[in-house]
């Protein structure tokens, strides 16, 4: 199970909108790390960045707390964000250049089907990213 420290910054009902304690893994800024840090930096903004989670112990505004993500999660989700939308930009390009009458316009049609199959995963990660299977879980309150 993965897991990270937040702050619960707004309680919803039964779930809670956290802010990330910390960046990464420690190793953000460093030479030996993965330079995702530095990524961050330059296409992300200083913004607070918070995220819905089923408030499983309760917290209250103002609390540390421990999130986790559930095991497979990560898996599930990187099939649903890079593959799906992989897959059907490459089953709608094929569609599209099958359904050229003539050579020079099945290169058109190809990325028409491209671009709309692409199109279509990314709605359809977005739209399954939003099942309750796919909620990190706030188990445990570290300061109230």
């Amino acid at each position: 199970m993965l897991e990270m420290r937040a702050r619960v910054i707004k309680v919803k009902g039964s779930y809670a909108d956290i802010s990330p304690l910390g960046a990464g893994c420690g190793q953000c800024n460093s030479a030996n790390g993965c330079g995702s840090g530095k990524l961050t930096k330059v296409f992300c903004s200083n913004e607070l960045r918070t995220f819905l989670v089923f408030n499983q112990a309760g917290a209250q505004v103002g609390d540390e707390v421990n999130v986790a993500l559930p095991d497979g999660m990560l898996l599930r989700s990187s099939w649903r964000i890079y593959i799906l939308p992989l897959l059907l930009m490459f089953a709608l390009g094929l569609l599209g250049s099958s359904l050229a009458t003539d050579t020079p316009s099945r290169d058109g049609f190809a990325v028409v089907g491209s671009m709309l199959g692409l199109l279509i995963g990314f709605l359809l990660a977005k739209q399954f990213s939003n099942t309750s299977d796919a909620q990190a879980v706030l188990y445990s309150i570290i300061k109230a």
